[in-house]
């Protein structure tokens, strides 16, 4: 009796285990967000607060008086920070409650997914993955910036829903499903042509796999009956919903609002060498950063990324010869020929676009899903394999996350802890002595107005040569249409000082700080800006 109670006890602590420690993990990062994160100012991100702040004094859920960047989101992190406005002051805490609040979904659709591979057990832990910033990248991304968290979420919950459709051969149930997977389809869809690359593309494809082994072993007739029938149709109500969210998207909001598209993205030459490249973009993303001591605590994380990046491609390597030889059920081949077929598309679009063609591994948010379930396969490995000694397959489980958690630690360590922005020190000087209306280039300028809670108004312009326009670019649109008055100040570095003597002088500075300088004007026209 006492063994068997002891072998219920251990049972219970291995299925309790990975939820607490993933909630440890969240606690671990979220605490960093917190303390250091008001550190960190990006516009890109920095402007889905601005969006929020002015979504909330609209009360529209689009806005015509924006400029989105290269797509609208229905699902978007500026939906959280609309709440997140109405509750606290300081903008930061909108940022750490929203980071929560995604995070939280995030990992709910992760677990979900997930599931759906067989991975009952080390489901969270792979969940509490997604809570580190084990990159400069992954940070700015999902961990922190959280611009494409919305992604990420609608695609789990979609791939999920869509492998699940090969369980239950109830009618209504299944009639259900296929409604709820058109439907995701359709939000995601009305985000852009990304998530028919992310998601759409690499599932069709993978459902082709499918349909060709069914072809060898059913008739035409009864393969409807079947798990893979049932995953066509989940397919095609998946490609469908993309492809009508897409339309919408293209054809009429893109006729209403402010953004720009991927219509007129070129294929350039394919070159093996910008393929290959993909693979070191893969490898930053994970976590490996030049430059540092070899030795370092940062150096060792950096040599386990290339190691974990090795065993995740030899992995995907093992999984290809298994789908290749029908060895898996149709739920994990449908599921594994996806996280193959997506990071092989990405890197392949990446290649012939040109997407990271300046060397940022921040171009693998273009497979973004496919390298994320990449770590998957390491999960799948521990699960399957039979081990005697109790509690094995959770130590090697956290063993993988403690790869994750040094770059995360070391992450955090360079981006946020005992660094401060030196864009900060002007954004204060300028609340200080009542400056609320200005102007910036992009970098500087959003991240003026967060770093002040919403208290200074910047006009972000583009430095054109000899003159300025009003960027069309994460800004309102009024911007464009009417310029400040009375005396404005103009935020400018270094080199944006260099390119323009005659009109930031010295008579004109009234701060400098790290290379950040403040320039006062009598008013906006005396800065040379052209009509757009």
């Amino acid at each position: 009796m006492k063994h068997i109670r002891r072998e219920k006890n251990i049972h219970y602590i291995e299925r309790i285990f990975p939820y607490l420690f993933m909630i440890m993990v969240d606690i671990v990062f979220l605490r960093y967000f917190y303390v250091y994160g008001n550190h960190y100012l990006n516009s890109d991100p920095g402007s889905e607060i601005l969006l929020a702040n002015l979504l909330n004094k609209t009360g529209e859920i689009f806005s015509k008086r924006w400029y989105y960047s290269t797509e609208i989101r229905l699902i978007d992190i500026a939906m959280i920070y609309r709440i997140g406005l109405r509750l606290f002051n300081s903008w930061h805490s909108v940022r750490c409650f929203a980071i929560t609040l995604a995070l939280a979904m995030l990992q709910i659709s992760a677990i979900y997914m997930v599931r759906t591979l067989g991975l009952k057990k080390t489901a969270p832990i792979f969940a509490a993955i997604l809570a580190i910033p084990f990159s400069e990248h992954y940070m700015f991304l999902v961990a922190y910036g959280c611009v494409y968290s919305g992604h990420i979420v609608l695609a789990f919950l979609q791939l999920g829903l869509a492998i699940r459709c090969a369980r239950d051969r109830a009618v209504g149930q299944q009639a259900i499903r296929y409604i709820a997977l058109l439907l995701i389809g359709v939000i995601s869809g009305l985000h852009g042509i990304r998530m028919l690359m992310l998601v759409g593309l690499p599932y069709i494809l993978a459902t082709c796999i499918i349909a060709l082994n069914s072809a060898k072993k059913y008739d035409l007739k009864s393969i409807w009956d079947m798990e893979e029938g049932r995953l066509i149709l989940g397919s095609v109500a998946t490609f469908a919903g993309l492809i009508c969210g897409y339309l919408i998207n293209a054809k009429i909001l893109a006729s209403i609002f402010y953004f720009k598209t991927y219509d007129d993205t070129l294929l350039l030459p394919f070159l093996m060498d910008s393929f290959i490249r993909q693979f070191q973009f893969f490898i930053e993303m994970l976590g490996y950063t030049n430059g540092i001591l070899f030795t370092s605590v940062e150096g060792i994380g950096s040599i386990l990324s290339i190691f974990l990046c090795i065993i995740m491609f030899a992995l995907g390597a093992v999984q290809v010869a298994r789908i290749y030889k029908n060895q898996l059920s149709p739920e994990k081949m449908i599921g594994n020929a996806f996280i193959i077929l997506a990071v092989v598309c990405g890197m392949l679009i990446n290649s012939t676009t040109g997407k990271g063609l300046y060397g940022e591994a921040s171009a693998v948010a273009y497979y973004f899903i496919g390298f994320l379930l990449m770590i998957t396969l390491i999960f799948q490995y521990i699960e399957k394999s039979e081990f005697q000694i109790p509690g094995i397959k959770t130590l090697l489980s956290i063993a993988t996350v403690g790869v994750f958690f040094i770059n995360g630690y070391n992450t955090v360590q360079i981006n946020l802890h005992g660094w401060e922005n030196p864009i900060e020190s002007a954004a204060y000087w300028l609340d200080e002595n009542g400056y609320t209306k200005g102007f910036a280039t992009f970098w500087n300028g959003n991240v003026l107005t967060e770093a002040t809670d919403g208290r200074v108004e910047v006009w972000v312009l583009e430095d054109r040569g000899e003159k300025f326009a009003v960027y069309k670019w994460l800004q309102e649109v009024s911007h464009s249409e009417e310029l400040p008055k009375d005396e404005v100040f103009f935020v400018a570095q270094n080199y944006e000082v260099e390119a323009h003597p005659e009109l930031f002088t010295e008579e004109r500075k009234v701060f400098e700080a790290d290379g950040i300088m403040v320039f006062l004007f009598h008013s906006a026209n005396e800065i040379p800006i052209v009509a757009n």
